[in-house]
């Protein structure tokens, strides 16, 4: 009996997705499309994990200078297997990135990753992308700088003082 009752869940949560697909990304991506001429929407996940989130924050940043586009950039934080470092997220929107509740922007940022790999043209609305580990590194400039808001350095200065009076202990 449990397991029709599991076997239920999974299918109403697939039909719910499926109709979530069709009747809010489908519509939402046509009127992309329409705007992309004037107004450039694109979409990205960060992931929880720290080095991931440095790693593509740094490298979406040397992207974005690059670009020189106008474009409305749309964020969400995955944080299905735990919290993200709120410091890097505290810099991420200090250097400008707009990020918006997971529920929404989860589900389009999917639908227009799964129609870019058959349709190219789709791409275009992808803020960054990740495939493997080498992907983005053609944006790096190493002279690129970033800005770290005053509060991080206040931070990280107390957090200094107080492992250097734990050590001297």
């Amino acid at each position: 009996m449990s397991n029709q009752i599991f076997i239920l869940k999974i299918f109403i949560s697939k039909i719910l997705n499926y109709l979530i697909y069709l009747f809010l990304c489908t519509p939402t991506l046509f009127i992309l499309i329409l705007l992309f001429p004037f107004l450039k929407i694109r979409f990205y996940r960060f992931n929880n994990r720290i080095g991931h989130v440095s790693e593509d924050l740094f490298l979406y940043l040397n992207k974005k200078k690059k670009e020189k586009k106008k474009t409305l950039d749309i964020f969400y934080i995955d944080e299905t297997d735990g919290k993200v470092n709120q410091g890097l997220i505290y810099i991420a929107k200090h250097n400008g990135l707009l990020f918006f509740p997971e529920f929404f922007v989860k589900k389009m940022f999917f639908f227009i990753k799964i129609l870019s790999l058959r349709i190219i043209f789709f791409k275009q609305f992808l803020a960054y992308e990740r495939n493997s580990k080498k992907d983005g590194y053609q944006y790096f400039d190493s002279n690129f700088q970033f800005s770290i808001p005053s509060q991080i350095h206040s931070f990280g200065k107390e957090f200094l003082k107080k492992l250097i009076q734990k050590i001297k202990k």
